[in-house]
């Protein structure tokens, strides 16, 4: 069975994109360390999703991220991986409510203690379900704290 067997296809939108993001960063750490001074990154992120809608109540997400780090130092240079679905999501939507379940970003207030951090090599996304009806929005999601890496890491 296909998914065009059971819609047809003016209900069925999707949307595919391709994301590619390149950013280098030079600091010169004069004022805090001469231990750490002239450290170069060059930050990559590339990421392949699609998003659908299938008539008008149900809709959704699924996108691939890679992210890859760089790094320059006097001291050495190392390089970081990292790759994960960023989003995997489904929405339905009926009345006056809408149900999200999956991975997906969340952005509360100023998005100083929850928010994607787009601005981040590495985006952040949450697994769990969110509940929207009227002005009202509920989550539960799962949460946690990673450990940070010793400074003398081998990333390789």
């Amino acid at each position: 069975m296909l998914l065009s067997d059971v819609a047809p296809p003016q209900d069925l939108q999707l949307k595919p994109y391709v994301e590619i993001r390149e950013r280098f960063e030079r600091r010169t750490d004069r004022d805090f360390s001469a231990a750490d001074d002239g450290r170069s990154d060059l930050l990559s992120r590339y990421r392949v999703g699609a998003t659908f809608r299938l008539r008008s109540k149900l809709s959704g997400a699924l996108e691939y991220q890679f992210a890859h780090d760089w790094l320059w130092s006097p001291k050495a240079n190392l390089s970081g991986r990292n790759g994960d679905a960023s989003l995997a999501y489904l929405t339905y939507a009926d009345g006056g409510a809408a149900y999200t379940l999956g991975r997906y970003k969340v952005a509360l207030g100023s998005q100083r203690l929850i928010g994607s951090l787009e601005w981040n090599n590495v985006a952040r996304s949450f697994d769990g379900l969110r509940v929207e009806a009227g002005k009202w929005q509920a989550y539960a999601f799962k949460i946690g704290v990673a450990r940070p890496m010793p400074r003398d890491a081998d990333l390789e």
